[in-house]
């Protein structure tokens, strides 16, 4: 029979007012279902406890701004569409999503960055059986993403864009999927993706375009308590950008002639992995993987200002390929009442890329601003993952979760610039399925401890703030927590859903290790929400 479900949902977030909003409708007749929803954001400024400013105590690594930041709005809108047809021949599915998306960003100076991003993306897929066994999986997509940012005014200035950006990607994958098929589940198949990329504003990237084929297969095969599985695949990818004089590209100064215009890769990676069962409710797990990444256009041939880092970024088209090459060991518990997992990793990568600070400065258009050039390392990143949930009682459920990195630059025998900051959460979940005219009533209380890191260095982005007076690179340790209050209840028959969220429940001053605020801003203070959520039926 045909029908047509709806869900409307609603937030409100008392820290910087913003307000969301969304409408999902779904529903089928027939053979044929669709689904299709809207979403719409907007938030004012928003606002960090208020403690005091550089400017008032003159002690090194205090904020330059505190309370409410200024440019630090936005606005986003986005939705889908998607309809699918099912039938002896398998299914068959179209999906149309948008999003759109205007911010504002706080520099250092007080300034604002503004920033527009647009994306459409439209994917057409199927499911076709051939077999009893086999699988056929084709993938067709289109995206056009557009990408735009200007230094010194907001995106509600209705600014001329100093980085206006276009980018155009085609997609096609064919996948030959398989299901017990001589003891092995899998899939084998290629893929194709080209890119277009178009600066319709000079500065910061030249056009150019991307070539990509992929040829891959995966297998797994399980034999009573063992589970064996491999993946291999081979890439070929191609980079030609367009020669451009105001970005010296090429640099003939130093000696670059059109050979730097474009750079092909073909590259080999694959992985291992087992899994033993050692008891009903112990398994335990490893990978081993070589991957691979190509630099991509901005690595190699970034010139300008990049206003989300606060830097004058440039690239490099020497930039050999990542080569990474990874060993994990886990083990996972489950039993009726408890989950628990554990897992150790080591990552060794060769022609490491990242974004060098070159310890110097330049000047644009008034702006004094550090210089970043892409540059590479071999390095290793090694670390430690720990999770768990356990029901004590039907009213109760307590969760753990630890991570840990370390990393080390093997030039330099520091640490690998921006790795994240060691970390451990808590959280403990009271519920009650009913309590007078509500159901599935919950409280909810969330502990999370940062430890204090450390900036890898000068060559690290951000480093500058410590060692200029105000703000920090480097960050200490902090303990912030939420709290989350929630409850159903029927309404025309129809269950609806309210919640009442506070996170940085107490108002902590912190600052947070991988913020690009960290240099001179706090982070979010307490942000209390209400959300509701009604479901509805028109057919």
């Amino acid at each position: 029979h045909p029908y047509l479900n709806g869900l409307a949902k609603g937030q409100y977030f008392s820290n910087n007012r913003e307000r969301s909003g969304s409408v999902e409708l779904e529903g089928a007749t027939n053979a044929i279902g669709y689904r299709a929803g809207f979403n719409s954001r907007r938030a004012d400024n928003f606002k960090t406890p208020d403690e005091p400013t550089f400017a008032e105590t003159g002690s090194p690594g205090d904020p330059k701004f505190t309370g409410e930041l200024p440019h630090t709005n936005f606005e986003q809108y986005s939705g889908y569409a998607l309809v699918g047809l099912s039938g002896s021949f398998g299914n068959l599915q179209a999906l149309y999503d948008h999003y759109d998306s205007e911010q504002n960003y706080l520099l250092a100076d007080g300034s604002p960055v503004g920033q527009s991003l647009k994306n459409d993306n439209f994917k057409v897929k199927g499911n076709f059986p051939v077999s009893a066994v086999f699988m056929l999986k084709p993938t067709l997509s289109y995206q056009r993403n557009v990408r735009r940012a200007v230094e010194g005014a907001g995106y509600d200035d209705d600014p001329d864009w100093a980085v206006d950006l276009v980018r155009s990607v085609y997609v096609a994958r064919l996948d030959l999927a398989h299901e017990n098929w001589r003891g092995l589940n899998g899939t084998v198949g290629f893929d194709l993706n080209f890119q277009d990329q178009n600066t319709r504003a000079s500065g910061l990237l030249p056009d150019a375009t991307v070539f990509d084929i992929g040829l891959f297969a995966f297998e797994e095969y399980t034999m009573n308590d063992l589970t064996l599985d491999a993946g291999l695949r081979f890439d070929y990818r191609e980079n030609d950008a367009e020669a451009n004089e105001a970005m010296r590209l090429p640099d003939r100064e130093a000696g670059e002639t059109d050979d730097v215009l474009t750079q092909s890769y073909s590259v080999l990676s694959g992985s291992l992995g087992a899994g033993y069962r050692l008891t009903e409710n112990l398994t335990l797990v490893s990978n081993m993987t070589a991957g691979f990444r190509a630099p991509d256009i901005f690595e190699l041939h970034a010139f300008g200002i990049h206003g989300g880092v606060l830097a004058f970024q440039i690239g490099n088209p020497y930039l050999d390929p990542e080569r990474s090459y990874g060993i994990d060991f886990g083990v996972r518990l489950r039993t009726e009442r408890a989950a628990a997992r554990a897992t150790l990793y080591y990552n060794r990568i060769d022609n490491y890329i990242y974004m060098e600070n070159q310890g110097r400065d330049t000047t644009v258009g008034g702006s004094t601003l550090p210089i970043l050039a892409a540059g590479q390392t071999d390095g290793t990143i090694s670390g430690v993952e720990l999770s768990g949930e356990a029901e004590l009682f039907s009213w109760l459920k307590l969760d753990a979760a630890y991570s840990a990195a370390v990393s080390d630059n093997k030039a330099t025998g520091e640490e690998l610039p921006l790795m994240p900051a060691d970390r451990l959460v808590f959280g403990s979940r009271f519920s009650k399925t009913k309590a007078g005219p509500f159901h599935d009533a919950f409280a909810e209380m969330r502990m999370k401890y940062v430890r204090a890191k450390e900036s890898a260095g000068t060559y690290e982005p951000f480093s500058q703030f410590d060692e200029i007076p105000f703000g920090t690179a480097s960050t200490d340790a902090y303990t912030i927590f939420s709290l989350a209050l929630g409850v159903t209840f029927n309404l025309d028959n129809r269950p609806v859903f309210v919640s009442l969220e506070a996170e940085n429940l107490f108002d902590r001053a912190y600052v947070d290790f991988l913020d690009t605020y960290k240099g001179y801003a706090l982070a979010m203070g307490r942000n209390i929400s209400l959300r509701i959520q009604i479901p509805f039926s028109m057919l």
